[in-house]
């Protein structure tokens, strides 16, 4: 089996605990190493949002990824061979909406610019409630952005809320919960995670 896990990150130790559970065990000691080869199985050791493309094409027959990239990613795609074959309960965080006030309501966000390393999914969410604003891709310390005077809000992952208080902000409009899933091509017929 082929499967790509985040190299680095929130999912990164969570991955390794799933294929512990499937007596599958990487070495402590990686290095730069990007590829693990414990055969009969390979790890990928990705960027996140290199995971579903991967799981897609075929060239990972799995994956662990946050729910919050999978629609990002699907967005984005006219064919796709990706399902969900579990979702995880652990890690749970939120993508929300984050200003300098202690309040804000959905009007607020007309006419507005909001940063954001999730543009698709903000524009779904800004479709769906009717909302004109406008939407700047950040990729990084996407906290910064209203300060620096380049988004009046932000909308980004929360998991605690420290980053947002230690730069001014709060957190207003809660766009959606995310949380880690497993992911498998379609064309793999068993359920490789029973």
């Amino acid at each position: 089996m082929k499967i790509a896990i985040q190299k680095s990150g929130r999912l990164n130790e969570l991955s390794n605990n799933i294929l512990l559970q499937k007596n599958i065990y990487l070495p402590q000691q990686l290095e730069r190493k990007l590829i693990i080869d414990l055969p009969p199985n390979k790890i990928y050791l990705l960027r996140d949002d290199d995971i579903p493309n991967l799981v897609n094409l075929n060239v990972a027959d799995c994956g662990i990824v946050g729910n919050d990239v999978l629609d990002e990613y699907l967005d984005q795609q006219t064919q796709n061979n990706i399902k969900i074959v579990k979702k995880l309960n652990d890690q749970k965080c939120r993508l929300s909406i984050a200003s300098k006030t202690k309040t804000l309501n959905l009007n607020d966000l007309n006419g507005k610019t909001i940063a954001t390393s999730f543009p698709n999914t903000l524009r779904k969410w800004l479709d769906t409630n009717a909302i004109k604003a406008k939407i700047v891709e950040m990729y990084g310390s996407v906290e910064l952005a209203i300060d620096i005077g380049y988004s009046d809000y932000i909308c980004d992952l929360v998991s605690s809320g420290k980053t947002l208080t230690e730069n001014n902000l709060f957190e207003n409009i809660v766009i959606k919960d995310v949380y880690p899933v497993i992911i498998q091509n379609i064309n793999n017929q068993e359920d490789l995670w029973k």
